[in-house]
């Protein structure tokens, strides 16, 4: 009997054996957390050396060649008339960190460019010629840290001639769906994007149908030089056939502007006297090339010169005609699809409001316009 309680005394319960389990186990697993997280900051302290050993480069290359290379690819040398800048692009080391996405963990490079001439001939049947001349001034190396790391928060970083920065509103916009990118632009407390949507999200691919929305976009009279200029969208093409949200075609984190959103650009432009022509803002926002010539003063096509003082760069691409199919006013007016629908009366129903800059206004303006319409699409960054 004595024994027994003994033997009692010196074993573990089935409680305390899990006690002891969880302990141990706790123990084990803390030196592989501590090594977790080492490799997570040291694969972040190599993305920036990466991007800071990038930009040398390409400075070095800047001086030699007056302009930044057009391409820059992992896993091939930056070399020009027999000089090496850099033997190797390297690849982002792997796996993605954080709150990165596996397409977020690249270098990608984005060569910015201005657009030098433009020219614009109409000739007796009205023919349009264009002439294009780029410098490459500028570039974008995108990347993403998933944490906090060398002064730099965790997210999307940006290395480009005026430093090493987490993306800003004046920095290019890429788009990781596609890897197409867009120039953006700051007005008051908005950040928009200053070049009209290319993204193809199926509709290219579909039927344009007169007066019925099917879900089309495609290019200006199908002319492929027109893409830098971005396509036009049927309504629920721009909307991305979802209504319960206002994202639309746009990338994650932005989204279609609703009227209000218009509104305010417009209000802030016009509470600064310097952005406005009589009184009208349509020059401010107007781009400084395409427009059809005028002689009447603060009309977008009079002086282009003075036109995009915001850096809006409204292009003037025209539209589809949701009646007849037709292409119509290129280089006379830009329409702009809104996420808002308003009432109708005449046609007792709802319609999607647009807004507009047209050669004969001066400031832009909303209507309301069927459905099946063929306009242009920008992004307005989420607050």
């Amino acid at each position: 009997m004595n024994k027994k309680l003994s033997n009692n005394k010196s074993a573990f319960t089935l409680v305390e054996t899990l006690v002891v389990i969880t302990i141990i186990g706790i123990l084990t697993s803390l030196p592989m957390v501590a090594i977790q997280n080492l490799r997570e900051n040291t694969r972040n302290a190599k993305r920036i050396a990466d991007a800071k050993q990038m930009q040398i480069a390409l400075e070095l290359y800047y001086q030699d060649n007056g302009s930044y290379p057009s391409s820059l690819n992992s896993g091939e040398s930056l070399a020009s008339n027999s000089i090496v800048y850099m033997e190797t692009i390297p690849f982002a080391p792997t796996p993605n960190d954080g709150a990165c996405s596996e397409e977020e963990n690249t270098y990608t490079y984005l060569n910015s460019y201005r657009l030098n001439y433009f020219y614009i001939d109409y000739g007796p049947e009205q023919d349009t010629y264009h002439n294009w001349d780029y410098e490459r001034n500028y570039y974008d190396i995108h990347f993403c840290l998933g944490e906090e790391s060398g002064g730099l928060l965790a997210g999307e970083v940006v290395a480009s001639p005026r430093g090493l920065n987490n993306w800003t509103c004046g920095d290019l916009l890429l788009d990781y769906r596609d890897g197409q990118y867009y120039e953006t632009v700051e007005i008051g407390d908005q950040c928009w994007m200053a070049e009209n949507m290319r993204y193809d999200n199926g509709c290219i691919s579909k039927t344009y149908s007169s007066s019925v929305d099917v879900g089309w976009c495609g290019i200006y009279g199908d002319l492929e030089t027109m893409d830098k200029y971005g396509k036009l969208y049927q309504w629920s093409a721009a909307m991305n056939n979802n209504t319960s949200t206002t994202q639309g075609i746009c990338p994650d984190g932005w989204h279609i502007p609703s009227l209000t959103d218009w509104q305010i650009a417009t209000s802030t432009i016009n509470s600064n006297p310097n952005y406005l022509c009589n009184g009208g803002d349509a020059k401010a926002f107007a781009s400084n090339f395409g427009f059809h010539a005028t002689t009447t003063e603060c009309l977008a096509g009079n002086n282009l010169d003075l036109n995009n003082s915001t850096r809006f760069n409204v292009f003037p691409l025209g539209l589809r005609n949701s009646s007849t199919g037709n292409y119509a006013n290129y280089t006379w007016r830009a329409y702009f699809w809104t996420s808002t629908i308003g009432w109708v009366e005449s046609q007792q129903g709802y319609y999607p409001v647009y807004i507009s800059l047209a050669d004969n206004k001066t400031s832009l303006s909303a209507s309301k316009t069927p459905y099946s319409n063929g306009f242009s699409v920008r992004c307005l960054k989420d607050d």
